[in-house]
């Protein structure tokens, strides 16, 4: 009978080849169609939805895995005609850490964002996460060898003391005390050894304080409701109004915001001689949707977590229509089982402009 081989140590070979097969086919259907010819493709990709750009990006970072031809990475990126395709890099990668994307397309996206000189926390900890620690030989301890304490021998005994014997004739006068013959006194006790000094243990060190870490940001967007900053039934404006908050609930100023889709930097402030806005707050408005984030300055990567989508143009999800009080705009007192029917069949919820607040708290 033939021996079957062991099919497990073949098995990530023949993953990586399916993977690498299928990859580069998807790729070379999607550059043909995108890339050809230059001034239409650049029209093409330009409209794409933000999903499809990220799906763009993806292709050509496994392109350039392949091939490590920049010139050609750089000007398929430049095809999507954003002001910021790094930054768009960077938000990607971080998410498919995030999210646990398979390991031969979060390696494309970093080579690709080395290439071009992007650089993020997450992309500094996934490339200490490939570099495995070195370890310490453990050195031998001196171990001081055992003293012995010797014992002092005690003196041989003494002789008894004996009494002189009585004469054997009788008297009247009584025999006198027998006399006591004094014992030789014990010698002193010879000296003993000073017991000889043990090396003492080293003192442990320390450690050293660990560093305070950096100020955290919590978020949260509500869908601004009809009667509200300009909302109604009928229309409204594609506003992203947000307000950056200290710990105890101030507005702070100066604080730069960041809109992913757009690319667009806002610092916070920025509108100081408006009463209607405060010190701590900025606008993202004409837009179309919006994903928002706490940048580290004008142009900088973001420090915060990115918001989920909000869009301003297509209808929110049906639980922030509920929340915000658009089932009022279809019937008043509808139940939220009713509404939910009329906006899945679309017989309501015609509106095409909607707002949102978003509030990015810092936890210390």
């Amino acid at each position: 009978m033939t021996e079957t081989q062991p099919k497990g140590p073949r098995r990530p070979w023949v993953t990586l080849i399916v993977l690498g097969l299928v990859l580069g086919g998807v790729l070379g259907l999607q550059l043909s169609r995108w890339l050809q010819p230059p001034g239409q493709a650049k029209q093409e990709l330009a409209g794409l939805s933000a999903e499809e750009k990220e799906e763009y990006i993806l292709l050509v970072a496994v392109g350039y895995a392949a091939d490590q031809d920049l010139a050609r990475a750089r000007a398929q990126l430049d095809l999507l005609d954003v002001p910021n395709v790094e930054q768009w890099l960077a938000v990607l990668i971080d998410r498919a850490l995030a999210e646990g994307h398979p390991p031969a397309e979060v390696q494309a996206l970093v080579e690709l964002a080395q290439a071009l000189g992007v650089q993020s926390q997450a992309i500094v900890a996934y490339l200490v996460s490939l570099t495995p620690p070195a370890t310490a030989t453990p050195q031998p301890s001196d171990t001081p060898p055992p003293t012995s304490t010797p014992t002092a021998t005690a003196p041989p005994p003494t002789e008894t003391p004996t009494s002189e014997p009585a004469t054997a004739e009788p008297s009247d006068t009584p025999s006198p005390e027998p006399t006591m013959v004094p014992t030789e006194t014990a010698p002193p006790p010879t000296d003993t050894p000073a017991p000889q000094p043990t090396n003492s243990p080293a003192p442990t060190r320390t450690p050293a304080p660990t560093a305070t870490p950096a100020p955290k940001w919590a978020w949260t967007a509500s869908l601004v409701g009809p009667g509200i900053d300009g909302q109604s039934c009928n229309d409204g404006l594609k506003l992203v109004r947000v307000t950056v908050l200290d710990a105890a609930g101030g507005q702070i100023q100066g604080v730069w915001v960041h809109e992913q889709y757009s690319g667009q930097y806002q610092v916070s402030g920025h509108k100081g001689d408006d009463p209607y806005w405060g010190p701590g707050e900025v606008e993202f408005s004409g837009l179309d949707g919006a994903r928002v984030c706490i940048a580290t300055g004008d142009g900088g990567s973001c420090e915060s977590d990115l918001t989920r989508d909000l869009p301003c143009h297509d209808p929110p999800p049906f639980e922030d229509l509920w929340a915000a009080g658009y089932c009022e705009c279809c019937e008043a007192g509808i139940s939220k089982e009713s509404c939910q029917e009329l906006f899945e069949t679309g017989r309501c919820l015609g509106v095409s402009h909607y707002a949102w607040r978003v509030e990015f708290k810092r936890s210390q």
